[in-house]
C-alpha cells in the first residue's frame, strides 16, 4: 500500500489533470537541475491537445532555467530515420 501511495504522490503530473498552474513546469525544471540535464526533447503528438496547450509555458520555464529544448511534433507515425537523426544531431551539437 506504501508503495502505491507513493507512486500517486511522486507521479509526473498530467496536462489533463493539473494540480496547480506551475506543477508541470516547476517538476520539469526540478528534474533538469537534479539530472543535471543539458536540454530537453519534447515528444508531441500532435493530436494531444493538453500537452499541446502545455508547450509554451513548459518551454518558457526551461528558456528562463537556460535550459535549451526541442520540440518534435509526430502524427501517427515517427518521421525518417535520417530525418530524426539530423534533427537529434543538431540539438546535441547545439547544447555542447
Amino acid at each position: 500500500m506504501t508503495a502505491i501511495a507513493d507512486r500517486y504522490l511522486e507521479r509526473v503530473v498530467c496536462p489533463a489533470k493539473h494540480r496547480g498552474l506551475t506543477d508541470r513546469a516547476d517538476y520539469l525544471v526540478r528534474l533538469t537541475r537534479e539530472r543535471q540535464a543539458q536540454g530537453v526533447i519534447f515528444f508531441l503528438l500532435k493530436f494531444c491537445d493538453p500537452h499541446a496547450f502545455d508547450y509554451p509555458y513548459l518551454k518558457e520555464a526551461l528558456d528562463r532555467e537556460g535550459v535549451p529544448s526541442l520540440l518534435l511534433e509526430v502524427e501517427d507515425r515517427l518521421p525518417a530515420d535520417g530525418q530524426l537523426r539530423t534533427r537529434f544531431e543538431a540539438f546535441v551539437e547545439m547544447i555542447q
